[in-house]
């Protein structure tokens, strides 16, 4: 990382390069943005007025800052404290991962979108130009839940970045912050482990969708979520995942099945029976797509 120089702009910090501070050894990471004016000419990241605030959500959160690992995901200052590129992100992302491979932190959390795009891939795909484009996702969709990431073996927590929360008037916000802190915490303590032994089966054939949709008929509960094309309103379904269990799963290829009428009526009849609870990812947004 020494040797960097994929940004030319960026040679005018006065830290290049910024590594990360805290214990290596530590189940918890912070991942921000950008190293902003103060954290350059300290060479620490999140020590200015963001850090501060930083520092007092950690502190009702019951976490000690020196027991963590924090980083940001580019690692130069930005010219002009700007926000940084997708480019320059790119560059850094090599170094970032090799942060993250190295501390193998129990509980990631990621401050802000940038940070958030870094680490989770959930952007949404659309068509432009006769191109397949990536939006990158907001935080404001994803904050403050639990998710799993298979890549680092880990829980990923995003929350907004302190100087956002900063700006906002409400103390809802913050809050809410604070528990996504205490429960990152707790997970660490308890040291529970970020995914389980689970088996996915792929279902095309319309016999073994009705078997799977009868025998769901049966049970108490049911946790199930629509995959879609889009996030548009009528966006085609391409699939139904259903969870059978906490270590077994079903998905329901919906483009070789969707003619079948027995598929679909044994599938409305689960949808609509009030005996079974029916547990959505984005329920809005599903119960419309149906």
């Amino acid at each position: 990382m020494s040797k960097c120089s994929k940004c030319a702009k960026m040679s005018d910090c006065y830290t290049p390069k910024m590594k990360g501070e805290g214990s290596r050894d530590s189940d918890i990471m912070l991942i921000g943005e950008a190293p902003g004016e103060f954290e350059d000419k300290k060479g620490i990241p999140f020590v200015g007025p963001a850090g501060k605030y930083l520092n007092r959500l950690l502190v009702h959160a019951g976490i000690v800052r020196s027991e963590c690992y924090i980083t940001n995901v580019v690692k130069c200052r930005p010219p002009n404290n700007k926000k940084p590129t997708d480019k320059e992100i790119k560059n850094c992302l090599p170094y970032l991962d090799a942060e993250i491979r190295g501390i193998q932190p129990r509980v990631l959390f990621v401050l802000g979108s940038c940070a958030f795009n870094a680490v989770v891939d959930v952007g949404t795909q659309f068509w432009k130009d006769g191109k397949v484009r990536k939006k990158r996702a907001s935080i404001i969709q994803w904050k403050n839940n639990v998710l799993r990431s298979y890549r680092y073996n880990c829980w990923v927590i995003p929350v907004y970045h302190p100087a956002a929360l900063m700006r906002m008037k409400s103390n809802f916000e913050r809050n809410r912050t604070i528990e996504a802190f205490i429960a990152g915490e707790e997970l660490s303590v308890k040291k529970i482990p970020p995914q389980l032994p689970h088996k996915e089966v792929l279902i095309r054939e319309p016999k073994h969708a009705v078997t799977l949709f009868e025998n769901a008929l049966t049970k108490p509960e049911l946790a199930m979520d629509l995959e879609t094309r889009t996030l548009a309103w009528k966006t085609p379904t391409l699939g139904v995942s259903i969870a059978g269990s906490p270590t077994k799963g079903y998905y329901v290829d919906w483009n070789t099945i969707a003619n079948n009428t027995k598929v679909t009526k044994v599938f409305r009849e689960l949808i609509q029976s009030k005996s079974v609870a029916k547990i959505f990812h984005n329920v809005g947004f599903d119960l419309r797509i149906l």
